[in-house]
């Protein structure tokens, strides 16, 4: 069932009290560079540790989506404002930020559910609603997964305290499989692995998400050395590598691939994530083709004209087709 387009409309215009006052907190490029065991996150969350509109009785933070779905705790955004607080506290070294940090790493680890397999599942209780998922509820999500073990890796680091490690290679399990067996990897007709921020049957592949996956994935090798991470952050690289080109609309990057006609085009915000992101990218892994388009995207949103049609656009694919 899709969110009812009232709803939508009512969160854009009340964007300051919704859920889009954490999501549109302005990021800019990370760093990659690591000082001793304090690795700061790759994408700066820094100014979402000032986030301050809602939060439950111990401190965990939540989110307003208005309309029939409400307030709702998300453990994308719950991982996302943990980076940021474990940013300003390296920044900072108050522990102040460190202690909220650790109020959200708990919450995580205390909402794990752990499958047979030995996934652990940060599950999502409400509707997504604009795509054809496997699951409408009790789902979970490629990013939630992988920032929360980017999230957690840091805090184990931080804190020295066994009681991450399992949920942090809990985490990591649901890498290892595809959708259909309860993972987040989805395959294309070429065999080409994605690491899917939404699930659905066939690839959807929303970009920003791809890349936050594989820089969870990357993080779990650096915690622990697994080869596996390993092969899994290389192939996910090749496939990224391989369809940049398709995410290029000439003016403006795209945000998934789930529509061919029209393609969906990504919101000024999320296109300068994507430049991010291929920064940190062409950083870690010296692929000229993240520089390339990294640097080609950054034209398109320094170009006045393009900037513009890229938002009229936008909004006429949400009013038609989102």
């Amino acid at each position: 069932m899709k969110l009812k387009s009232f709803t939508i409309i009512s969160r854009y215009l009340n964007r300051k009290n919704s859920s889009l006052a954490f999501w549109w907190i302005p990021v800019t490029a990370g760093k990659t560079t690591q000082k001793g065991r304090e690795m700061d996150y790759y994408v700066d969350f820094t100014a979402k540790a000032d986030y301050d509109l809602l939060f439950d009785e111990k401190g965990v933070m939540m989110l307003d989506y208005l309309g029939t779905v409400g307030k709702q705790y998300n453990p994308c955004a719950v991982a996302q404002y943990g980076l940021g607080l474990l940013s300003r506290y390296y920044q900072t070294k108050e522990n102040k930020w460190k202690e909220k940090a650790m109020i959200q790493a708990d919450w995580l680890i205390d909402q794990m559910r752990f499958t047979p397999k030995g996934i652990a599942r940060l599950e999502y209780v409400f509707e997504y609603g604009s795509y054809q998922m496997i699951q409408e509820k009790n789902y979970i999500s490629g990013i939630a997964q992988a920032q929360a073990l980017s999230f957690l890796t840091r805090i184990d680091q931080i804190t020295h305290e066994d009681r991450y490690r399992k949920g942090i290679n809990g985490l990591f399990q649901s890498f290892l499989y595809p959708i259909q067996e309860g993972g987040v990897i989805n395959y294309d007709s070429q065999g080409r692995l994605y690491i899917e921020e939404i699930l659905t049957e066939r690839v959807s592949c929303v970009l920003d998400g791809f890349m936050y996956g594989i820089f969870g994935v990357y993080d779990y090798y650096l915690f622990t050395g697994d080869k596996q991470a390993k092969r899994i952050f290389e192939q996910a690289c090749c496939t990224l590598s391989d369809i940049l080109p398709e995410y290029d609309l000439k003016f403006w990057s795209r945000a998934d691939c789930y529509l061919d006609h029209p393609k969906m085009p990504a919101s000024a915000f999320y296109h300068n994530v994507h430049i991010c992101q291929l920064d940190a990218l062409y950083t870690i892994t010296q692929n000229k083709t993240f520089k390339k388009y990294a640097d080609q995207w950054r034209k398109y949103q320094n170009n006045w004209f393009y900037r513009k049609a890229a938002f009229f656009y936008k909004c006429w694919f949400k009013l038609f087709f989102y």
